[in-house]
């Protein structure tokens, strides 16, 4: 997936060293995902939905979860890295499993 590899190139080698390495957790709740959008919004009214994008990695599933625009572009603040986050997910909970149902993405709208 084309967007997966453009925000893994960003955060690989545009952010500064300490964000380069994603936070590793046991597993990933289709409510923490929520959470997340509902609490961490950053407020820019450019912002019409979510997304939660993954893709295999050795320890479970490298997940960016991202603020996306109206037409389904990553949003990005002032310097030009996109608003989200970024972790390594050892498993999913079986309600994000359902939800996703074999897909590396998932919008939230």
């Amino acid at each position: 997936m084309a967007l997966l590899r453009v925000l893994g190139d960003w955060w690989n080698y545009k952010l500064p060293i300490p964000r380069r390495r994603p936070a590793v957790i046991d597993e990933l709740s289709f409510a923490d995902v929520v959470g997340y959008f509902a609490e961490q919004h950053p407020g820019d009214p450019r912002i019409a939905a979510g997304a939660l994008l993954s893709q295999p990695h050795p320890k479970g599933r490298l997940v960016f979860l991202v603020f996306l625009d109206g037409q389904d572009r990553p949003c990005r603040d002032a310097s030009g890295a996109p608003y989200g986050r970024r972790m390594v997910a050892a498993s999913f909970d079986a309600e994000l499993t359902d939800r996703l149902r074999g897909e590396q993405m998932l919008i939230f709208r």
